[in-house]
């Protein structure tokens, strides 16, 4: 065997999986700039009065978008060992950061308000166990960390159906998740660890899951495409027209799923139109590779909510620059400590 050659070989090899690898994380910046709207609008949207016009603008399309976006980077699960290393990782990225942002939400609670340390873990305990974004059944709300148990539930049940039934016609049965999503809502039923709303999740990763397959035809009518969205999202949103999946909110079923998703594909375009101004870009990825960050931020920020409580105004500025300056100083003490521990390696 010549192992000269083998060696030239594989070197190629990584050289070109390399290359390959910064195309793809090239070619879908823009997804993180979208995300960082979303985060921001996110934030934003907790504040703004319910019902409002900035509320209803901002909910017609910022949850669903981050669901679209995790189908847009999912892969086809095929066996159960790929099933099962998704879920570890899952477990482990969304899961139990998510537990862990709970017990230091309870941690801070029990030193700022001095609960008692029984009653303070049956809370705690009983939000995670719901994981609702609302009080339901005489529960309390677990809170914007709603999102990460959703999530994690969806991605779940989303690649055990993809193993389960690999169908060409599979998209039927994410459907039928979000028909029953939608009754079950309507009925006002709610299911532990908010599957109810992962039933209507499901449907929403699947959209990206097919947009992704589509992509290439979706460029090529870009343009024509994204105007279309934009009419069919702006009337819906003028006609209070919106969805709000965590508030169990989908009255009009066709016309919410269909705002969501032309919201999406509008703020994917416009993400990709600020990708060619490179120094924006670069800061707004920043903030979309780094959603985690924010929803940490988010969910304890009830400790300046005086700040936020001086008027909506006020809030729509400060509480989105505290939460920025925050991540910047996580994010580049995290930097600095990876830099030097190399640098002394």
């Amino acid at each position: 065997m010549d192992y000269s050659n083998f060696k030239k070989e594989t070197e190629l090899h990584i050289r070109d999986k390399s290359i390959s690898t910064k195309q793809t994380k090239k070619r879908f910046m823009w997804l993180d700039i979208a995300k960082s709207i979303a985060i921001f609008l996110m934030i934003e949207g907790h504040l703004a009065p319910y019902a409002g016009t900035v509320r209803n603008f901002i909910y017609s399309f910022h949850m669903p978008l981050f669901f679209i976006a995790t189908g847009f980077t999912a892969h086809k699960v095929t066996t159960r060992k790929e099933l099962f290393i998704l879920l570890k990782r899952d477990l482990l990225r969304i899961y139990i950061p998510c537990l862990l942002f709970q017990l230091i939400n309870g941690l801070l609670s029990f030193f700022i308000y001095h609960e008692n340390a029984i009653a303070s873990l049956r809370l705690r305990l009983d939000q995670v166990f719901w994981a609702s974004a609302f009080d339901v059944n005489g529960h309390s709300c677990l809170g914007i960390c709603w999102f990460l148990i959703a999530l994690f539930w969806s991605k779940t049940i989303f690649n055990l159906i993809q193993l389960l039934f690999p169908s060409r016609y599979n998209g039927a049965i994410y459907l039928s998740f979000a028909l029953i999503g939608k009754a079950l809502a309507s009925s006002q039923i709610y299911l532990p660890q908010n599957l109810d709303v992962c039933f209507m999740v499901i449907f929403f990763i699947y959209i990206g899951f097919i947009f992704r397959q589509i992509y290439p035809t979706f460029k090529q009518y870009q343009l024509l495409i994204t105007c279309i969205a934009f009419g069919i999202w702006a009337y819906l949103v003028d006609h209070g027209i919106w969805i709000d999946v965590g508030g169990r909110m989908y009255p009009d079923l066709i016309p919410d799923i269909l705002g969501a998703i032309c919201g999406t594909i509008f703020i994917f375009s416009l993400s990709e139109a600020l990708e060619s101004c490179s120094v924006l870009a670069k800061f707004l990825a920043f903030i979309g590779r780094n959603t985690m960050i924010i929803f940490f931020v988010s969910f304890i920020d009830w400790i300046g909510i005086s700040l936020w409580a001086r008027g909506y105004y006020y809030s729509y500025v400060a509480r989105p620059v505290f939460v920025l300056a925050l991540i910047i100083i996580i994010v580049k003490t995290d930097l600095t400590k990876a830099t030097y521990q190399f640098k002394n390696n």
